[in-house]
């Protein structure tokens, strides 16, 4: 059994505290002193209220805490002892019943507060990884990233595959595969390519967006663009981005600068490698050579 009480009240908080989680199972303790210490007015004035911007569930949580406080009080000794015994034994019935999303049913990720506000972060130019992540579950990044999830770390499942998907991000970026700054296109299409799954209405907004990229082009344009560029490379001069050399991005003779320069088009090799590696990473399933 839980360390026994050792006064009266200290029973009575114990009882609240197994019954707050099992109706709110997800919603902390802390959470809902927070809510209590953030309002003008005092827990035991009849008529207390959380502030405005308190998360639904928080608010209805403290009310049931205070119920439950009020009624408790009104207790003999007698029948606190008899309650907590009879409580501590639904108590431990119900964290048998429960597997991890019963326990956490209310937790702060999973109210509707912390649904992503898609039209604001759809306006934004780019992303962070980190945003990128809270986006890619449907998440608010504002209340659900890296440091909010460390309050939970160490008993939630949902905390790891954070924690994965932002190192795939991270390592993603590094291998060229992801812009530094995430835009939701390069987001869709790099987890289109890894088979990562995100919410119908990110991926779906995406194919309908159409805003311009810093060279003037729709996202659209650009693409058919990129592709033009690889599939003459690859038709052409045999370019295949998964080889560590290629001729067709080198100076010499047979390569796509030394043959600019033929009809007076100066280009540097590096632009031509640089663009031809974006197009790569993006086509590179319906690109290889047969």
């Amino acid at each position: 059994m839980a360390e026994r009480p050792t006064s009266r009240l200290e029973a009575i908080e114990q009882i609240i505290r197994q019954r707050c989680a099992q109706e709110f199972p997800g919603v902390t303790w802390e959470e809902m002193d927070a809510a209590v210490a953030a309002s003008s007015m005092p827990e035991d004035e009849p008529n207390f209220a959380c502030p405005l911007g308190t998360d639904k569930i928080v608010s209805q949580a403290v009310e049931s805490r205070l119920a439950h406080r009020r009624v408790l009080l009104g207790y003999s000794d007698e029948l606190v002892a008899w309650t907590i015994e009879e409580e501590y034994s639904m108590y431990t019935a119900f964290l048998g019943d429960c597997d991890e999303m019963g326990l956490q049913e209310f937790i702060f990720y999973n109210r509707p507060e912390s649904d992503s506000n898609l039209d604001h972060w759809l306006k934004l130019p780019y992303w962070t990884p980190e945003e990128a992540v809270s986006l890619s579950f449907g998440k608010e990044p504002t209340r659900v990233n890296k440091e909010s999830l460390e309050q939970v770390a160490g008993f939630s499942s949902f905390v790891d595959k954070y924690h994965l998907r932002l190192d795939q991000v991270v390592r993603a970026i590094e291998a060229g595969q992801l812009p530094g700054q995430i835009t939701q296109e390069s987001l869709i299409h790099w987890t289109t390519r890894t088979g990562i799954e995100v919410p119908d209405e990110l991926s779906k907004s995406a194919a309908y967006t159409n805003t311009k990229n810093e060279d003037g082009l729709s996202e659209t344009e650009r693409t058919s663009l990129l592709k033009i560029i690889l599939g003459m490379a690859v038709s052409k001069y045999g370019y295949q981005g998964s080889e560590s050399r290629n001729t067709a991005t080198g100076t010499k003779r047979d390569s796509i600068a030394s043959d600019l320069e033929k009809i007076g088009i100066s280009l540097d090799p590096d632009t031509i490698r640089r663009y031809l590696k974006e197009a790569w990473d993006k086509f590179e399933d319906i690109a290889r050579t047969k």
